[in-house]
């Protein structure tokens, strides 16, 4: 029952966001159950499939089951992203500590473990998407761009402008971090991991020597 409980905080089910035929719970944005649409006179009707408990219950002990496989020395634990869990629970599965995860997608973050097997805290930072639409949003003059490789390090136009400041930016930020997270840790060597669905376009301009792991989390 405490684990429920937990879970039920953790995941804030009174929230529920319907989006693209399914429904996901939370700030953590899970998937609890899909939803059937159906238009009808009165407008949108959805249709909950009859295994809503089941699938909750499910997504429930799952979590639980993987939060207790990794010891965390945090201040307040439900608010511990399952991203970072299943990460950790993946990385201890084949490496030893320390261990820093590096995870690049929407923001970047830093999962830290130490020597002895402990999540000893997370660092968050903007991501790549994230930092190039701050640039568009809030300066006057400067365009919605994709994400392209910079040929060089100093930029002919603003686009390759953009994208050097912040690939660059970004790498220069994750090579700092994993030294600084290391002498914190007062380790001479840390098992460096980088991982998330844009891992592979920040990786060759990072200096650090990383295991590059794009499934990382479906095995945690």
């Amino acid at each position: 029952q405490t684990d429920l409980e937990s879970f039920f905080s953790f995941f804030d089910l009174n929230k529920l966001d319907f989006s693209s035929g399914k429904v996901y719970a939370g700030r953590n944005k899970v998937q609890i159950f899909s939803v059937c649409v159906d238009y009808g006179p009165s407008g949108v009707i959805i249709l909950v499939y009859k295994d809503i408990i089941y699938r909750i219950l499910q997504v429930a002990l799952g979590y639980a089951n993987a939060a207790g496989s990794v010891p965390l020395r945090i201040d307040i634990q439900n608010q511990l992203g399952s991203d970072i869990v299943a990460n950790a629970v993946a990385a201890l599965s084949s490496h030893n500590g320390p261990i820093v995860i590096a995870d690049i997608g929407s923001a970047t973050t830093f999962t830290v473990i130490t020597r002895d097997g402990v999540l000893d805290g997370v660092i968050i930072a903007p991501g790549v998407r994230m930092s190039l639409d701050a640039l568009a949003s809030y300066t006057s003059a400067l365009p919605d761009i994709s994400i392209e490789t910079p040929k060089r390090i100093i930029a002919k136009n603003t686009s390759e402008s953009m994208n050097v400041g912040v690939l660059y930016g970004h790498a220069f930020m994750i090579d700092g971090f994993i030294e600084r997270i290391r002498e914190e840790l007062r380790e001479e060597s840390v098992c460096a991991i980088l991982t998330g669905g844009l891992s592979s376009v920040v990786l060759p301009y990072c200096k650090t020597d990383f295991v590059h792991d794009d499934e990382l989390i479906l095995r945690g």
